[in-house]
């Protein structure tokens, strides 16, 4: 759980730090955790969906970013390979897995947004278009700087 608080904080330090030993079950928590919370903030920021779509929809993100890690993987060790580079995949492959901390705050910033929004319902769809994007380029920022 440290580990994930550094990762969240000092994004570039904890990365730097653990890439030497790479934790799996850290960067396995990390997947499933953030593909839990992603979904249950859908959930929240959608209304008439049961309760079955968020499960679904856990289910069916997380199969398909574990593959999309696995086939990155793959594609960014080729082209990097391709290129004159050298590195270890299994590096690589742990950077994307932990490269999607930030989606663990989704669901207590839709909780937040939600609040934040029930005086002013006009701003709420603002407010969760910037926090979305702040998540997504938090994400993209930790997945850059791991390859």
């Amino acid at each position: 759980m440290n580990d994930l608080l550094w990762l969240l904080a000092s994004p570039r330090i904890a990365l730097r730090r653990l890439l030497i030993s790479q934790p799996i079950g850290l960067g396995l928590f990390v997947l499933v955790t953030a593909q839990l919370s992603s979904s249950f903030a859908r959930f929240l920021s959608t209304t008439g969906e049961g309760a079955s779509w968020a499960i679904l929809d856990a289910i069916f993100t997380g199969t398909l970013t574990l593959a999309c890690v696995f086939v990155g993987t793959a594609f960014f060790h080729l082209f990097a390979t391709m290129l004159g580079g050298r590195g270890n995949p299994g590096q690589l492959f742990w950077g994307l897995m932990v490269s999607t901390a930030p989606w663990v705050l989704a669901t207590p910033l839709a909780i937040i947004i939600l609040a934040a929004s029930a005086n002013v319902p006009a701003i709420y769809h603002l407010l969760l278009f910037v926090g979305t994007l702040t998540m997504a380029a938090w994400s993209v920022g930790l997945k850059a700087y791991t390859i």
